[in-house]
């Protein structure tokens, strides 16, 4: 199977969404974005680069934009990094420059004592709008405790705790875009507003009155 799904939507140009720890591309199911998409369907953390240059080449693209939210904005970085040529907008989404190393250690600590209670805190505190949680909860979280087992999970915070933004690294000419919600509990807004201040030419939007997931909380296709 393919590790990346192509949804044409009618659109000039595509973007790859890549979804945060604990979510899949169904995190994504109510964007609205002017652009097709590449979803990215596989369960593994293993490199996808490879792949994606494949399925580029095989639609006929010359360029695609990369939309990640958390654990996924950095995903879409490294492959910024790596093939800068094949890019031509970086959304990152919920960022934050580093996690702390000790921080990831006690949230293994957590899922691996109650994967399902630990789960259900962290989804809470992703969204600001109470109607949202509601939504999520009818619509994913269910799904999400039966699939994400505790050894993947694991993979994924293993990854959080060795990445980071680290602005030297940033392709010249890569248009950035930190997408923030003013009221993400995971990833304090302040820290999006450093990274700006380090990174020349990066734009920020802040959505308001919502958290770690702003496209559940606003139109954000309507501000990029």
């Amino acid at each position: 199977m393919e590790r990346f799904k192509y949804v044409d939507r009618g659109y000039d140009e595509t973007v790859v969404l890549l979804a945060g720890w604990a979510t899949d591309y169904r995190i994504f199911a109510g964007l609205d974005l002017r652009f097709n998409y590449l979803l990215l369907v596989d369960e593994s953390y293993r490199d996808f680069s490879d792949d994606l240059v494949c399925m580029i080449k095989k639609i006929g693209l010359s360029k695609v934009s990369l939309f990640g939210c958390s654990l996924g904005g950095y995903r879409a970085l490294d492959f910024s990094i790596s093939h800068n040529d094949l890019v031509d907008n970086l959304f990152l989404i919920g960022m934050r420059k580093r996690y702390q190393p000790t921080a990831i250690e006690k949230i293994k600590q957590f899922v691996t004592r109650g994967k399902k209670g630990y789960l259900s805190r962290f989804y809470r505190d992703c969204f600001y709008r109470p109607e949202s949680v509601a939504q999520f909860k009818e619509d994913l979280s269910s799904i999400y405790y039966d699939k994400f087992s505790v050894d993947y999970l694991i993979d994924g915070l293993d990854y959080l705790a060795k990445s980071r933004i680290d602005p030297q690294d940033i392709p010249a000419g890569l248009t950035l875009v930190f997408v923030h919600g003013r009221e993400d509990k995971i990833a304090p807004i302040k820290d999006v507003f450093e990274l700006k201040e380090q990174i020349s030419g990066s734009i920020t939007v802040v959505c308001r009155d919502s958290g770690h997931f702003p496209f559940w909380d606003c139109q954000i296709g309507e501000l990029l």
